[in-house]
């Protein structure tokens, strides 16, 4: 397995400067000017040939994607009946490229990591760096696919373009930092602020930070790009595990909310107790967790935490 390294994949741009600049604040587009930069990442011929396999294989999850809507499995992916049970089999490969280049639509192959060892390295790159959930996709597109309307994530992501290319548009976020819950929310077309028009070629690498809403827009060539999805750990998921944590622990967080004015107990004396057991709890459950320091909280932690608890009282 290659190993890479930040520098690397940023190049020129420094990764002190990009993590200091760039990282969960403002997009990044990386135009390398060299189509084969990223070609010890991914090749349009190991594209087709895990494409090939994929017809005998279950294990391999590729599936279409239109703006029409979803492409039902049976038009691509052959099944077979066992007693009450359906069972998925290899794909129609025939059947995925009518869908390419008859109906316009984006073949899109899951957990790519798996399937393509040359990306298991860019991944175990951003799992040390970012120590959070990270997922992988790789994605083809006919020339003149089918575009999908603006959308965001909540998760951020490096898309790094392999093959070909595609026009790319981002707006400013209507929500920033989104969490899962806010990705229901519609996004307005005629609502919103371009900060990034650009074209995206072979080589080039493109950081979108979660929240920003983008376009990828098809050409006249074929496209392939592989998609890094970086899962941060966010302060409001520490402290709701935390809070939940806690609550199996301590009887006073699972009393009744209005209990105490009904007792006529000190208010403030009873919220001064709660959370001083909240960030005594943040504190251990940051050292609990793997991707922060085994150090001691120390006061950067507390003052986070105390900064967090009276913002929202």
């Amino acid at each position: 397995m290659e190993q890479y390294d930040l520098s690397w994949l940023l190049n020129p741009v420094d990764p002190h400067v990009f993590l200091a600049k760039y990282f969960d604040t403002c997009p990044l587009h990386i135009a390398h000017s060299d189509p084969h930069y990223l070609y010890a990442i991914l090749r349009e011929a190991q594209v087709e040939q895990l494409l090939q396999d994929a017809q005998h294989s279950p294990f391999i999850r590729v599936s279409i994607k239109h703006p029409d809507g979803p492409v039902p499995e049976e038009e691509y992916s052959h099944w077979t009946q066992a007693e009450n049970v359906r069972v998925r089999g290899g794909i129609k490969l025939k059947a995925l490229e009518y869908a390419l280049f008859e109906k316009a639509a984006t073949a899109v192959i899951d957990h790519a990591h798996r399937s393509f060892p040359s990306l298991e390295g860019v991944h175990s790159l951003l799992v040390a760096l970012f120590q959070c959930t990270v997922t992988s996709r790789v994605s083809v597109r006919a020339p003149h696919a089918a575009n999908f309307q603006p959308a965001f994530e909540v998760f951020d992501q490096f898309i790094l373009q392999t093959t070909g290319g595609q026009h790319v548009r981002l707006y400013n976020p209507i929500v920033k930092s989104p969490l899962n819950h806010h990705a229901k929310n519609i996004v307005n077309a005629n609502e919103l602020d371009l900060v990034l028009d650009t074209q995206l070629n072979a080589g080039d690498v493109l950081y979108i930070p979660r929240g920003f809403i983008f376009e990828m827009l098809s050409v006249d060539t074929l496209s392939c790009h592989a998609s890094f999805n970086v899962y941060n750990t966010t302060w409001a998921k520490i402290i709701c595990d935390s809070v939940h944590t806690l609550g199996n622990r301590i009887d006073l967080l699972r009393e009744g909310f209005y209990a105490a004015n009904l007792r006529q107990q000190n208010k403030h004396a009873l919220l001064q107790r709660i959370k001083a057991a909240i960030i005594d709890s943040l504190c251990e459950q940051s050292m609990a967790l793997p991707e922060i320091s085994q150090k001691p909280p120390g006061p950067f932690v507390k003052a986070q935490v105390t900064k967090a608890l009276q913002t929202s009282q």
